[in-house]
């Protein structure tokens, strides 16, 4: 009977046992479960979150590099037409819903008034020359006497340009002390939102202004070295709808908010359909020219609202017999859990490395050129010929050497400039690296469209070069230039070809340019 006792007591001992080691192993691993979930979880929501607020970025850069663009064919060009204006802006803000509208408001000083109004009665058949808008009521009424006018002369799309053009933005006080800071510095600004007649949509929109400023060079006898300003009309509640309103573009709701503007929320891509209070929330900065942006996104995370973890606990302080082999799969699952989150990170290590544009010139990189290369040359049926031109600047580390690395960068900045101002659509221009540029034409009528741009590119730099030198460095360019023809249709070779052909033009004595031919093919064994 004792003995029977002690087995009796022996086996609650052991069930005991067994309960106590299976409750603390179940506990342990119930921990380890619900953090595992929750981290990923979290980690999948913030991958995803970074990706979008990455997307929002370039998708505002454009609309900056669109402004710098307009910029930079104003700068070149000693004057620009509204024909010229138009379908320039056909191409650059084509498929962009978001951009309202783009501008061009010339200074224009009191003496040059009567001239602008002549030729605005010319282009609107009107007796309307410079004008306000009354308040209230909007009503036009003539500018009165200023320092100075920045009338609307060119706006795309044409929807309200009669409206419009001729509407002095220096009347308007809005962002007045702005856009003298701007003229002097000659640095963009993005305004606060608002409603501007301006905008052909009426829409609630933001104003980035991008001061246009003659080239460093002497500026002609009594002309400012200020031209004007180029304003894109950009509607942020747009963009945001457009690019992330349905739930299958994003299963966030995101603001878009003006911290200068005591945190305003300027911009959302879709009403708030769940009444359940966001679990997470995302914040990332975005750069828009004098302005403190924010994107904010909210979640609401899954996890929080079941129990599975919590089942899971159940069956396993159940099941205590199965407890090995529960334990061993929940092991294996954190394990493969733990890789997800490394792969996670690692993605997002490599979303951070996916830009596709030089930071110095605004140019497209390496990386991008070879894509769009390699993409044309696998067309089927192509209509062209591909022709590959590598571009190395001459004498170039005697500016950095000579003078500093900032007349090198200025240098760069403005070879790059010229180089979209003689490109067309079509074109690609890209950095390679260091003071070597590459372009890609696509040609319809053959190599002779090539010699003349070369020519006016060889011009053009050597004249920048002794602008930003002030003659005290010879600068010049060499061109090496391979094409598609004969079936080629490698991305390699066409490059290895230019380089061949633009180090036989440095060979000859610099400053010019050389097509490839079978006679720089480099011997085997080289």
């Amino acid at each position: 009977m004792e003995r029977m006792g002690r087995r009796i007591r022996y086996k609650w001992l052991t069930v005991a046992v067994i309960c106590l080691a299976g409750g603390f192993i179940s506990a342990s691993v119930y921990r380890q479960q619900r953090a595992s979930e929750l981290a990923l979880a979290r980690a999948e929501w913030q991958k995803e979150a970074y990706e979008q607020s990455v997307r929002t970025g370039l998708l505002l850069t454009r609309a900056v590099q669109i402004t710098r663009s307009f910029a930079a064919l104003f700068t070149v060009s000693d004057e620009v037409t509204a024909a010229e204006f138009a379908r320039y802006a056909s191409y650059m803000v084509h498929g962009e819903p978001e951009i309202a509208a783009v501008f061009w408001a010339p200074y224009v000083q009191p003496h040059q008034r009567a001239i602008v109004t002549t030729q605005l009665q010319q282009t609107l058949g009107t007796a309307r020359g410079i004008f306000d808008y009354s308040e209230p009521g909007h009503i036009a009424v003539t500018a009165p006497e200023r320092d100075f006018y920045l009338p609307i002369r060119y706006l795309a799309p044409e929807t309200k340009a009669n409206t419009v053009l001729g509407l002095d933005i220096h009347g308007r006080p809005l962002n007045e002390a702005r856009r003298r800071q701007a003229m002097q510095d000659n640095q963009p600004f993005t305004t606060p939102v608002f409603a501007d007649v301006a905008s052909p949509s009426g829409a609630a929109s933001v104003a980035i202004y991008y001061p246009v400023r003659r080239p460093e060079r002497q500026p002609p006898l009594h002309q400012p070295p200020f031209l004007g300003f180029i304003v894109l009309l950009m509607s942020p509640e747009v963009l945001m709808r457009h690019e992330f309103g349905l739930p299958e573009q994003s299963r966030f709701l995101m603001q878009l908010i003006d911290y200068d503007d005591q945190q305003r929320v300027i911009a959302v891509n879709r009403s708030a359909t769940d009444a359940t209070a966001p679990v997470i929330q995302f914040d990332y900065p975005l750069a828009m020219p004098g302005r403190h942006w924010v994107l904010r996104l909210y979640g609401h995370d899954p996890l929080l609202r079941n129990h599975t973890a919590e089942w899971l606990l159940l069956c396993l302080l159940t099941v205590t017999l199965l407890l090995a082999v529960i334990s061993e799969r929940l092991m294996s699952r954190y394990l493969r859990l733990k890789r997800r989150n490394l792969a996670l990170e690692q993605q997002r290590q490599d979303l951070r490395q996916q830009a596709n544009t030089d930071s110095l010139t605004g140019l497209h990189n390496r990386r991008y050129f070879q894509q769009k290369v390699e993409a044309l040359l696998a067309q089927p049926e192509r209509s062209f010929e591909l022709a590959i031109c590598l571009l190395d600047l001459d004498n170039f580390k005697q500016v950095n050497d000579s003078l500093s690395h900032s007349h090198g960068d200025q240098l760069l900045q403005r070879v790059a400039q010229a180089l979209l101002a003689e490109t067309l659509l079509g074109d690609l221009v890209a950095r390679l690296g260091g003071d070597e540029f590459i372009l890609a034409f696509p040609l319809q009528s053959g190599l002779a469209e090539l010699p003349p741009l070369l020519e006016r590119l060889q011009k053009r730099i050597t004249r920048l070069g002794h602008e930003v030198t002030a003659g005290r460095v010879v600068v010049s360019a060499s061109f090496g230039v391979s094409t598609s023809s004969g079936g080629c249709n490698s991305y390699a070779t066409l490059f290895q070809r230019a380089d061949l052909a633009m180090y036989a033009a440095k060979h000859s004595g610099k400053h010019t340019y050389r097509f490839y031919s079978g006679a720089l093919a480099p011997a085997d064994g080289e």
